[in-house]
């Protein structure tokens, strides 16, 4: 994860719109940042894809992550589609992609850390959305 971490290196995290927001690099440049990136892992293709997607969503390249996530038939592929069409915002598209998500590995961990995150600011309230 280290070679990758400043990959996702911005002044702020991602907004819930689709962005464009200040900070973020364009596609050229991750794409570039992302071969070098992956000449020094053994990610699988598979996984390089799922990665490059991540990337270019952060970085509020949308369109490129909609191609990306569109072609992996995975949960992994599913998650990455429903979270770009949620920033686009096409709430009902992405409601229809988190179903083939369903019940993905990471939701115990995220939960998990949103209750630390929660605990350590003193918000125990609802969660805004």
């Amino acid at each position: 994860m280290t070679k990758l971490k400043p990959l996702l290196a911005t002044p702020e995290p991602a907004e819930l719109g689709p962005g464009p927001r200040a900070g973020v690099e364009s596609a050229p440049a991750l794409e570039q940042a992302i071969a070098v990136a992956f000449a020094r892992t053994e990610f699988p293709p598979a996984t390089q894809e799922l990665v490059r997607a991540l990337v270019l969503l952060w970085h509020d390249h949308l369109d490129a992550a909609h191609s990306i996530s569109q072609g992996i038939a995975t949960p992994d592929g599913s998650l990455i589609h429903a979270i770009m069409h949620r920033r686009e915002p096409d709430y009902w598209n992405s409601k229809y992609w988190w179903r083939r998500v369903g019940q993905h590995s990471c939701f115990l961990e995220l939960a998990r850390r949103v209750a630390d995150l929660r605990k350590s600011t003193g918000k125990i309230g609802r969660a805004h959305v």
